[in-house]
């Protein structure tokens, strides 16, 4: 059943609530609380609040979730970020809401709490570096004081377009260690070196997945393997997001996989046409960094859907798995 608009928009109005009152009130929080009375992360906290107040909402229900994340596993890490794979455009973003939450742990490794919404934004830096802007929020009750919230800021990372996911890693890796290792304003954070580095492994391995479960998701949605739907907004809900972000919205866009569809495969060029088979069988969706541009140059990003192999007369083995994606 497809997620109820009304859900990601909630979140969304909590997270900028959340941020704000990061923002206001956090030397007043107590002492127990993780980040009560520190300081250094209000640029984090403003840049979360600035995304959110320009963010469009997604509601992703469970089923695309759990279907994106198998696929998007085996991305290849030559994969380099295209923002038109999202059409998100500079000065865009976007706040994905996903039902039940990703099973991919914070950086603090808490197995209780898991990221629940993400919020992309593209942007120019000042010296004229195309970066998207990611943000992933969870429910941790540790973070801020008083009621349970649905989304509470908890990892940043910065992503130049252009750069491949390997590239993210290496500059991840850097970064945590400039902000973490024996030079950095959180060189207090960890007590040994060996907890440093088991963190920052973690928060490399989230951040990658996290990187892959993005590219895959604007791919399928390129690709219509996710339909998109318009969650009419109701006139109160639209009034309240106009005054918590000074932006109009009509609607809230409802992420779903589209319906089954079977369909023989036919060749195609660079395939053997005329090899002589005895059945026919599956095709494992996947993969492939298509060539296209001048001299097939550049490299894009596609889903292979899985499809039925073989000539249409003949029976089809079975006892070949075929990924949960067959759409």
């Amino acid at each position: 059943m497809t997620m109820h608009w009304r859900e990601a928009l909630e979140a969304q109005f909590d997270g900028l609530n959340v941020c704000r009152m990061l923002l206001d009130n956090h030397r007043h929080f107590p002492a127990r609380y993780k980040y009560a009375g520190n300081m250094k992360l209000q640029d984090s906290w403003r840049v979360d609040y600035n995304v959110l107040s320009r963010a469009h909402p997604y509601a992703w229900s469970r089923e695309p979730v759990a279907a994106c994340l198998q696929a998007c596993r085996s991305i290849p890490d030559d994969t380099v970020f295209c923002p038109e794979n999202l059409n998100l455009g500079v000065g865009k973003a976007q706040f994905w809401y996903l039902e039940g939450g990703l099973p991919v742990h914070p950086v603090h490794g808490d197995h209780r709490v898991n990221v629940n919404a993400i919020s992309m934004m593209h942007i120019v830096d000042k010296i004229g570096d195309d970066i998207i802007l990611v943000s992933l929020y969870t429910n941790d009750p540790n973070i801020v004081p008083g009621r349970q919230h649905r989304v509470i800021p908890s990892q940043i990372f910065n992503w130049k377009v252009g750069e491949t996911l390997e590239s993210l890693k290496m500059w991840l890796h850097h970064a945590h260690d400039d902000a973490y290792g024996p030079n950095g304003p959180f060189k207090d954070e960890y007590p040994s070196i060996e907890k440093r580095e088991q963190v920052r492994n973690h928060f490399i391995q989230v951040s990658d997945l996290l990187a892959k479960f993005i590219i895959a998701g604007g791919v399928w949605m390129k690709q219509e393997v996710l339909q998109q739907e318009r969650g009419p907004v109701e006139r109160q809900q639209r009034k309240r997001f106009e005054r918590e972000t000074s932006r109009p919205l009509d609607a809230v866009t409802v992420v779903h996989l589209r319906k089954v569809q079977h369909a023989e495969h036919e060749p195609i060029e660079g395939e053997h046409a005329k090899r002589e088979y005895h059945c026919r069988w599956t095709v494992d969706g996947h993969w492939r960094n298509q060539a296209f541009g001048p001299k097939h140059g550049d490299r894009r990003l596609q889903f292979i859907m899985p499809y039925v192999k073989g000539p249409a007369d003949k029976p089809l083995r079975t006892g070949v798995k075929m990924v949960a994606v067959d759409r």
